[in-house]
């Protein structure tokens, strides 16, 4: 009898079975949403994980883009580097004999070829009495008067013009003066005679 009333009066086990045959809609709708809540948290994570595997991809890319750009910049750098030291004078930084022998070849090629009468000249300069200032002062001396006559000589000249080291003391000047012919051409060469009577190195 004990036994009986027990089994009457006590809650049955809580088990999914019993509570899909005491609440069926109920548990149906508990269960599609938890479900649809464990299909959004995963969706969720997923997309989180892809947006970062994106973003690790992209960053990569950035980085393989960047690295290719310093590369090609290295290598402009390297080529205009080669390109400046085979064409200019290391000391002076003016163009040097075979750059001004190409210069002067093609630009006179140029003259003849459009047939006119434009005023052009040649200016050969020898500087006096250099080997016996750079042979008494010492070589470093003898640069810098080099380097400053350089300086002189372009602010004398327009970047349209070529100016050039050929080696030692001799520079050559190839100019196409606008305006003024001969007289303009004449003008610029006492600028060049004055350059070289008041030049100064070392405040000597």
């Amino acid at each position: 009898e004990f036994h009986k009333l027990v089994s009457k009066t006590s809650v049955p086990p809580i088990t999914v079975s019993y509570i899909l045959s005491r609440h069926p809609l109920q548990a149906s709708l508990a269960l599609i949403i938890l479900l649809g809540g464990g299909a959004v948290i995963l969706f969720f994570i997923y997309r989180v994980k892809l947006q970062r595997e994106k973003t690790a991809a992209l960053a990569r890319k950035n980085l393989d883009l960047e690295q290719a750009l310093n590369d090609v910049e290295k290598m402009r750098g390297a080529r205009d580097a080669y390109k400046n030291e085979a064409e200019l004078d290391r000391l002076t930084g003016l163009i040097n004999k075979v750059t001004m022998e190409r210069m002067g070849r093609s630009r006179l090629e140029l003259l003849s070829f459009t047939g006119g009468a434009k005023t052009m000249a040649l200016f050969i300069i020898d500087m006096d009495h250099f080997k016996r200032a750079n042979d008494t002062k010492g070589h470093q001396f003898g640069d810098v008067i080099l380097i400053n006559f350089a300086r002189g000589l372009k602010e004398i000249f327009t970047k349209a013009d070529a100016v050039a080291r050929f080696g030692g003391d001799e520079f050559v000047v190839l100019t196409a003066p606008q305006g003024g012919g001969r007289e303009r051409i004449e003008a610029k060469a006492r600028e060049v005679l004055s350059l070289a009577r008041n030049l100064t190195a070392q405040g000597q």
